[in-house]
């Protein structure tokens, strides 16, 4: 099994927040994958942190949007999915997280589709390998914005949301360029 450097490191000293940060990463490269690393990645860290005594899943709260309905079961639903996840880091959650993108990739939704040598196109070959500006910047402001608010809730709680909401930022901004520029 392949590792995440990052992951490794966060189960060495033990950080588990840390390692639960990897796996919310990984989950938007994770769509494109040939197979979901992140599986692999959540049951090592699992492991690892029983051995350590330290708990890597938080209990379920019971407050989601998933539902048995298939047909519900779009971009949309997955994109709030995983805001849960990053709320309340469950099995269950996780569980139904995979169950969703999974379908979706069944179901030919473009993101959610392999793009292993194998079965690029030109035209995708030369999106994947040379991002647009444009793609670049939008995931650079969707980090920053899920930092935001992040460290803007975390801000909240200590007395100091606009303190917590810059951090945030900086830290989204952090995360995109460690986790989301390796491919």
């Amino acid at each position: 099994m392949s590792q995440n450097t990052n992951l490794n490191n966060a189960i060495k000293n033990n950080d588990v927040v840390a390692a639960r940060a990897v796996i919310l990463g990984n989950f938007r490269k994770d769509r494109s994958q040939k197979i979901f690393k992140n599986i692999e990645y959540i049951l090592f860290a699992k492991k690892e942190f029983d051995k350590l005594g330290s708990s890597f899943f938080k209990n379920d709260d019971g407050e989601t949007e998933f539902t048995e309905d298939k047909s519900k079961w779009n971009v949309e639903l997955w994109e709030n999915m995983r805001i849960e996840v990053d709320h309340n880091f469950s099995e269950k959650k996780i569980d139904h997280i995979f169950q969703v993108m999974e379908h979706l990739r069944i179901s030919g939704v473009a993101d959610f589709q392999s793009v292993s040598e194998g079965v690029k196109t030109e035209e995708l070959r030369s999106k994947v390998n040379k991002p647009e500006s444009g793609n670049i910047l939008s995931q650079m402001k969707f980090a920053a914005i899920l930092g935001g608010a992040v460290g803007g809730g975390v801000g909240v709680l200590v007395g100091k949301p606009i303190l917590g909401s810059i951090l945030g930022v900086g830290i989204g901004f952090a995360i995109d360029k460690k986790i989301f520029s390796d491919k």
